[in-house]
């Protein structure tokens, strides 16, 4: 049988022991644009001038980067960056590439970079075809509720 001793020994080693892994774990740049927490490719390394100038998804290349919101935002080419340089907020993706559909619904989840749509020169990004598919139904009905629930949640996720 233990005595109450010996875990009052192991608590201030436990407690550190805590504290060493809570400081190892990577700090996500950012909330408010979806990206790879690893890399902090925004995006997931995707081109977001190409969901305009190119009609789609493209992933960017390494060759083409820049640092903007403390992400790295990578291009298809030297045009597509300097279009980004040029007016940034333009080519960022709605609810900073938060999924559309969940927007309207209140919530927050990641957009996949590859199931987007263009609607009056804003791309929103979707967590699958069905979420695309269900939010064209209802577009302008979602697309106003979508607005207003990112005006208020937008400020409770990390810069």
């Amino acid at each position: 049988m233990r005595s109450k001793g010996d875990f009052a020994d192991w608590l201030p080693a436990l407690v550190l022991a805590g504290l060493v892994f809570l400081a190892c774990l990577p700090a996500k740049a950012s909330e408010r644009i979806v990206s790879d927490p690893d890399y902090q490719l925004a995006l997931f390394g995707y081109d977001p001038v190409a969901y305009l100038a190119d009609g789609g998804p493209r992933l960017g290349s390494a060759d083409y980067e820049l640092i903007y919101r403390d992400l790295v935002w990578r291009f298809a080419n030297e045009g597509n960056l300097a279009a980004f340089v040029e007016d940034p907020k333009r080519y960022v993706p709605a609810y900073g590439g938060h999924g559309a559909l969940m927007m309207a619904r209140g919530a927050v989840s990641d957009g996949h970079p590859e199931v987007s749509v263009v609607l009056d020169n804003r791309v929103f990004l979707f967590s699958d075809a069905a979420a695309r598919y269900a939010f064209l139904l209802e577009a302008a009905r979602l697309l106003a509720l979508a607005d207003a629930n990112w005006f208020e949640i937008e400020r409770s996720l990390a810069p």
